[in-house]
C-alpha cells in the first residue's frame, strides 16, 4: 500500500501506521467529517468506525466480543442479545434492536463509550499495522451513538499513561495471581465495584490474566486495572510458578 495515498477530501485511504500514527490517521478523517470504517491489519484485525467525524465503535479480534461487551456490562441478558442478532439480521442496527429489546440508552451508550476506549488504548501503541479506510462503510452495530474524537483520543491516551504505572507490578498477561486468606493489618474492610468483583471471582491461584481476560469479557485495561487496584490493597498476591521465572 502506498503510505501517502489521497482521496480528494484530504483523508489518507491507505498506508502504514509506521509512517502515518493511527491518531493522526484518525484525527486526519474527523477533519474533513467522514463516515466509513477504518481497517487495520498486522498480527492482528481491527477496526475503527466513523460517523460525520465521530468514532460510534473500535473494535479488535483480540478483545472481547460485542456480545461479552453488552452482556458483562448489564445492558441486557444474553437472551435479548440473541432476539437483538436476529433483528439485526432483518436489517435493523444493532443499537437500535438492543433499544428494542429494552436496553437503557445510557447505559448501551456508556457500553460504547468504555469499548471504543479501552480498544483504541490498545491500538494507540505504536506499530506496524497497515490502514485502508472505506468510505461510506457501515458497521452492522449501527451509528446511533458517535462520540467526537477528541474525547475518545485523549481518554485513550490518558490510560496509556496509566497502564505504565499498572505495568509495573502486572508485567504480562502470563502473572498468576491468588486471593490472600486474609487481607493485610490496618484494611479492615474492602469495598469492591461490581467489575471487581467478577475479576476476584476469577482469581483461583492458577489462571493467567489473559485467561481472566477471557472468563470475564471486559477490556484487557479494565481487566488489568482491577487487578491492580486489588494486588495494591493487598487482597491479592502474585503466584510464582516454577519454571516460569516468576
Amino acid at each position: 500500500m502506498a503510505g501517502d495515498e489521497r482521496d480528494g477530501a484530504g483523508a489518507p485511504p491507505s498506508g502504514s501506521l509506521a509512517e502515518r500514527p493511527l491518531d493522526q490517521v484518525l484525527r486526519s478523517l474527523a477533519g474533513t467529517g467522514q463516515s466509513g470504517i477504518l481497517h487495520l491489519s498486522g498480527s492482528y484485525s481491527s477496526i475503527v468506525c466513523l460517523r460525520d467525524g465521530g468514532v460510534y465503535l473500535a473494535h479488535a479480534e483480540t478483545g472481547p466480543s460485542l456480545r461479552q461487551v453488552f452482556v458483562s456490562a448489564g445492558v441486557v441478558g444474553e437472551a435479548a442479545w440473541d432476539d437483538a442478532v436476529g433483528a439485526s439480521r432483518g436489517g435493523a442496527a444493532l443499537v437500535d434492536a438492543l433499544l428494542g429489546a429494552g436496553a437503557a440508552p445510557e447505559r448501551v451508550q456508556r457500553a460504547l463509550y468504555e469499548h471504543t476506549v479501552s480498544t483504541l488504548f490498545e491500538l494507540l501503541v505504536p506499530n506496524t499495522n497497515q490502514y485502508r479506510f472505506g468510505p461510506g462503510e457501515v458497521h452492522q452495530l449501527g451509528s446511533r451513538y458517535a462520540f467526537p474524537i477528541d474525547d475518545v483520543l485523549s481518554a485513550a491516551t490518558a490510560r496509556l499513561a496509566e497502564f505504565r504505572d499498572i505495568a509495573r507490578s502486572i508485567p504480562s498477561t502470563e502473572v498468576v495471581m491468588a486471593v490472600v486468606p486474609r487481607l493485610p493489618d490496618g484494611v479492615p474492610q474492602l469495598t469492591v465495584s461490581a467489575v471487581e468483583w467478577q475479576v476476584l471471582a476469577s482469581v483461583d491461584g492458577r489462571a493467567t490474566v489473559a485467561e481472566i481476560i477471557a472468563r470475564v469479557g471486559h477490556s484487557a485495561f479494565t481487566v488489568f486495572s482491577a487487578l491492580h487496584r486489588l494486588l495494591r490493597v493487598g487482597a491479592l498476591e502474585r503466584v510464582e510458578r516454577s519454571g516460569t521465572g516468576r
